[in-house]
C-alpha cells in the first residue's frame, strides 16, 4: 500500500479528524496521508460510526481490500476502511468520549498502515488504549520496519 488519501465518512470534525490522522505523517517518507471528499478502494477511509457497537470493548475495526474486495488482514491489499465506534463507556461529546474517538482513529488507521498491536501501553497500537494519540517512538520504529525511512 503507498500512500492513501483519507476519506472521513462521518467524524465529527474533518479538520480535527484530519489532524489526528496525519500524526502517522513524516515518520516515513512513503506515508503521506491527506484529506479528500470521495473515496475510492484504493484508500484509507476513516468513518465514524454514530451507533454503538454492540460490545462495548470494541471501539474500531479495520477492514481490508484489495482492488475493491475484501481480504484479510495477512493478504496483499491496497486499501482499507477503519470504523470508529461511538463508544458506550464515555459520556457522548464529553472531551473524554473525543480523546477516545481520536486515540482509536490514530490506532485503526495504523492497522491500516499494516501495523499491528503493541505490548506496552505507552504505545497508540496498545490494544487497550483509549488515551494515547500519538505514536510513540516505539510506534514509529514499528512503522518505518513496514514501511522504510
Amino acid at each position: 500500500m503507498k500512500s492513501k488519501k483519507i476519506y472521513d465518512g462521518n467524524f465529527a470534525s474533518v479538520s480535527t479528524i484530519q489532524n489526528y490522522v496525519q500524526k502517522w505523517n513524516g515518520i516515513s517518507t512513503k506515508v503521506a496521508l491527506t484529506y479528500t471528499t470521495s473515496y475510492a478502494s484504493s484508500q484509507i477511509a476513516v468513518i465514524y460510526m454514530t451507533y454503538t457497537n454492540s460490545n462495548p470493548n470494541v471501539l474500531g475495526i479495520t477492514h481490508y481490500y484489495y482492488n475493491g474486495s475484501e481480504v484479510n488482514n495477512t493478504a496483499t491489499r491496497n486499501g482499507a476502511v477503519c470504523y470508529i465506534y461511538k463508544g458506550t463507556h464515555t459520556s457522548p461529546n464529553t472531551s473524554a468520549a473525543k480523546t477516545v474517538a481520536y486515540a482509536t482513529c490514530v490506532h485503526e488507521v495504523g492497522h491500516a498502515l499494516s501495523l499491528s498491536h503493541s505490548d506496552s501501553s505507552k504505545d497508540v497500537m496498545y490494544s487497550a488504549n483509549i488515551s494515547v494519540t500519538t505514536p510513540s517512538s516505539s510506534d514509529k520504529s514499528y512503522l518505518n520496519s513496514k514501511w522504510g525511512n
